[in-house]
């Protein structure tokens, strides 16, 4: 029976049961019992079709979105589903296909791929992105030149050996907080909210890995100690200085090196000037889409506030000149994962979307970092 019919029954029923109060005649407490039962089963079957309406619209919608992959995660997540965003094929026989997980993979990608848009630092060091711990062989010196062949062996042995470097798979968590109607309005992009708010917790996670480390396994600029420069006075900085900072750094490492520092650090460096009276910190015009806003003796700046100031205390390190593509790597393991929890936010009908990922970073040549050292 359609909604319709039923409710212009509901209204005949209410009309009688009206007529029996206005009635002279005696009151018939069983039969208006009788019709009061009559109206509730008529409620509860149209609310029974008004919901498969409204499931039968929602599916509609997501029919005219197919082409947009990402709704099958809306969909496991209303489920309760935890999503893994990893890389997965289906064997089929002898032929390996991609399934749908191909769609959580683009995912994660397009997660790590904003990342450098908002994270400089990030997007400079390099990156291995993998499933499992990973070894990386690392030459700690370089030969550099041609030598005579009979004194070959002499100069590798003190010039070129390798180190091994593992990167492993610390798990951080974050959580994206959605209202209930938001994930469940079908019209609204939940998979672009959360990729935005998940790149942009990535990214300045990644911020704060690389500079501080986690103070256990995973290691930051904090934790190189060569071509340091002692700072002079306490809370200050001066041309010398940076210039010292700059020449510490070796030579094959200077053309492609970048200075990160903190913000508080760039206003004191904007009152420094060279020998010419041109001020040290200039505004750089560098159309990159991440590129940075300052140079300092012609290479570019980076302003991460996990970079301590410069009266930051004995032993701190408040400047630093990185080649980071050669001082650092992070791993990134694709199995990301992401699940709804409505239990932490139940008195504010809001949803958590818990986010977990493995991260880590390891320094790799502690030549390609130079650094001024807070006295």
């Amino acid at each position: 029976m359609k909604i319709k019919q039923l409710k212009e029954k509901r209204n005949s029923i209410i009309l009688e049961m009206q007529k029996m109060t206005t009635e002279e005649r005696g009151f018939d407490a069983k039969l208006f019992s009788t019709k009061e039962s009559e109206i509730e089963e008529i409620d509860v079957e149209i609310r029974a079709l008004e919901k498969v309406q409204k499931l039968v619209k929602v599916e509609s919608k997501i029919e005219e979105r197919k082409g947009e992959d990402n709704m099958e995660l809306r969909k496991d997540l209303m489920d309760g589903k935890e999503v893994k965003l990893e890389e997965r094929a289906i064997t089929n026989g002898t032929d390996t296909v991609v399934g749908k997980d191909l769609i959580q993979t683009d995912y994660a990608s397009e997660i790590f791929k904003g990342m450098e848009y908002i994270s400089p630092l990030f997007a400079q060091v390099r990156k291995i992105i993998t499933s499992s711990p990973h070894n990386i062989p690392v030459a700690k010196g370089k030969l550099g030149k041609f030598v005579k062949t009979a004194e070959l062996a002499d100069y590798t042995a003190q010039k070129s050996n390798f180190a091994t470097v593992q990167l492993g798979a610390e798990k951080y968590t974050n959580l994206v907080v959605l209202s209930e109607e938001v994930l469940n309005d079908n019209d609204y992009n939940l998979e672009k909210e959360m990729q935005d708010q998940l790149t942009e917790s990535f990214a300045f996670t990644m911020d704060e890995l690389i500079v501080k480390g986690d103070g256990a396994l995973a290691e930051g600029l904090n934790s190189f100690v060569d071509n340091k420069v002692a700072q002079a006075v306490a809370g200050t900085i001066t041309t010398d200085e940076i210039i010292d900072v700059f020449f510490k750094l070796p030579i094959q490492y200077r053309q492609m090196a970048t200075w990160i520092l903190n913000d508080d650090t760039a206003k004191a460096l904007t009152k420094l000037r060279d020998g010419q009276e041109r001020p040290l910190l200039v505004e750089s015009f560098n159309n990159d889409a991440f590129g940075s806003t300052y140079t300092l003796m012609g290479r570019p700046v980076i302003i991460n506030n996990y970079v301590d100031k410069l009266d930051g205390g004995a032993g701190k390190k408040s400047i630093f000149l990185a080649n980071l593509e050669q001082a650092m790597v992070v791993g990134l393991r694709k199995n990301l994962t992401i699940q709804k929890d409505t239990s932490a936010l139940f008195l504010q009908d809001g949803v958590a979307i818990k986010a977990n990922a493995r991260l880590d970073s390891k320094k790799l040549n502690e030549s390609a970092v130079s650094f001024l050292e807070c006295k």
